[in-house]
């Protein structure tokens, strides 16, 4: 999506505003949110960010539970910390 969004864009820079993988919730399609799965996407899409040079803001630093009520589990859950600000992955 970012190579396509780039060859549209030509010379514009093109940023990601909002990339995060939630840890609960239910799965869509194939996707399986997990402690495992939301380290390992973070880590690697912040590699992929930093070797192709392109600027990059994770969403979001902390849980939504007010989400749930809109969105569901999987809504309220993408945060890096909890909704009490301790950090979900050591």
């Amino acid at each position: 999506m970012y190579q396509a969004t780039k060859n549209i864009a030509k010379d514009k820079p093109v940023i990601i505003s909002e990339t995060g993988w939630p840890n609960l919730g239910d799965n869509v399609g194939k996707s399986t949110p997990s402690h495992q799965n939301a380290m390992e996407y973070f880590v690697n899409v912040n590699r992929w960010a930093e070797l192709e040079k392109v600027p990059l803001f994770y969403f979001s630093s902390f849980d939504e539970s007010w989400k749930v009520h809109h969105e569901g589990d999987l809504g309220a859950r993408w945060g890096i910390w909890d909704k009490n600000e301790k950090l979900k992955y050591e």
